[in-house]
């Protein structure tokens, strides 16, 4: 017969093992660097469009001036 706590044990020290050693490390490394480039390029976006329409304004106002 099985031990239901026995193997809930292993599973759950086994799998605390490879979270803490491996997947928190490797996530956490992967999502800061994944968050970071994904703000900086959506930022940057938001950025340029924000700066060409100011652009293009400032323009379209010295041609009416």
């Amino acid at each position: 017969m099985i031990d239901i706590e026995k193997e809930i044990y292993v599973y759950n020290n086994i799998w605390g093992n490879v979270r803490r050693n491996l997947w928190e490390p490797v996530w956490d490394n992967v999502s800061d660097n994944v968050r970071g480039s994904v703000w900086n390029n959506v930022w940057g976006s938001v950025e340029d469009t924000v700066a060409r329409n100011v652009s293009r304004l400032a323009k379209q106002k010295a041609k009416e001036l």
